[in-house]
């Protein structure tokens, strides 16, 4: 329904004049009485106006072609009608510019439309130079239409691969999962947390030595130690000859330590496995002992000597545990041999380092 609009004033002026003024030929001042003629019937009768007519009172006036009872109310059918507030004086959206000066009379937060129109601010949160009211990601500087995942640009482990498509995102090297975790790589590859749940993993070797000769040890005190054929063979079982003799090493004895250092960072433990010899005769405070580097200082990690049962000229396959401490990127390993005399063998072989991943 339009908005009722205030009549013209001359249009008014002449309504209000035929309505005072004498309109009849009898020459009068005065307004004569409206004359009324009934209906006819053929007969003569008086009858009533019918629905549908042209004459006295229609169902629907023929001003108002909508039929509905606001005459006049509706523009032609299907017409839009107009539903703008009329506007007068004053400041309806009390920002303090008047109405007439307002470009946006009913946005408080505005006088001019901007950019955005009325009723969206100018705005641009993320500043990444798209406005807010055209940035379909306002909070996201690296995006201003939505991607597969939205507004969220977030990669974990910053393979290019977002968090939301990525299977692994946290590990770099994968975006896909495995099945299960059947390998032992030190790998996630089911990406659930655990490495190689399934339990069957065996030890890694890390480094071996046979003692062909010593070029992967260096010695750092005397140098009485060398290869040589074992002195004995009792109870052995490791490679066969030649093994590493430390007799004649007295004082604080003689030192193999590992040139190059082992990295075992990968790893959740590790194992130092070795055959070692001890003759007879060796003396209470003589024997074998191995230390490993723990990143600060060596530590002592396994002890045989001359009081301890093991001098009976027989070889014993050793195994000693590597703990947390020692899962470090520059593992290395110390053997120590005191023997005071030639006849005082002192021997090690095949020395193994493995490491575990679980």
């Amino acid at each position: 329904m339009q908005p009722l609009r205030p009549w013209p004033l001359l249009g008014l002026l002449a309504l209000l004049a035929g309505a005072c003024g004498d309109s009849s030929s009898d020459g009068d001042d005065q307004g004569d009485a409206a004359s009324f003629t009934p209906l006819t019937n053929d007969d003569g009768g008086a009858s009533s106006p019918e629905a549908g007519s042209q004459g006295g009172m229609d169902a629907a006036s023929s001003s108002d072609t909508t039929g509905d009872d606001d005459a006049g109310a509706d523009d032609d059918a299907g017409a839009e009608v107009d539903t703008t507030p009329m506007l007068g004086p004053g400041d309806e959206d009390g920002d303090g510019v008047d109405n007439a000066d307002d470009g946006c009379p009913f946005d408080a937060n505005k006088t001019r439309p901007g950019p955005c129109g009325c009723g969206k601010t100018d705005t641009d949160i993320d500043r990444d130079g798209t406005l807010d009211c055209d940035d379909e990601c306002p909070d996201e500087p690296a995006l201003t239409k939505m991607s597969s995942c939205g507004c969220d640009v977030s990669d974990s482990d910053g393979d290019g691969s977002l968090d939301c498509v990525d299977e692994c995102p946290d590990d770099p090297a994968r975006t896909t999962k495995a099945a299960d975790d059947s390998t032992c790589d030190n790998v996630d590859d089911d990406c659930d947390g655990v490495f190689n749940e399934d339990g069957s993993c065996s030890p890694v070797v890390v480094f071996s030595d046979a003692f062909d000769d010593l070029s992967a040890w260096a010695e750092t005190s005397d140098t009485s130690v060398a290869t040589q054929t074992m002195t004995g063979s009792n109870g052995y079982g490791g490679g066969g000859n030649p093994v590493v003799n430390g007799s004649d090493c007295g004082g604080s004895g003689c030192d193999l330590e590992l040139v190059t250092a082992l990295d075992l960072s990968g790893y959740i433990s590790g194992t130092v496995t070795l055959w070692r010899y001890l003759q007879s005769g060796v003396d209470s405070d003589e024997g074998l002992t191995v230390y490993g580097w723990d990143g600060s200082g060596w530590v002592l990690l396994a002890e045989w000597t001359g009081s301890g049962g093991g001098d009976d000229s027989t070889w014993y396959m050793e195994s000693i545990a590597l703990d947390a401490r020692f899962m470090i990127a520059d593992f290395k390993l110390r053997l120590n041999f005191q023997g005071s005399t030639s006849s005082e063998d002192v021997e090690v072989d095949d020395v193994v380092v493995t490491g575990l991943y679980q």
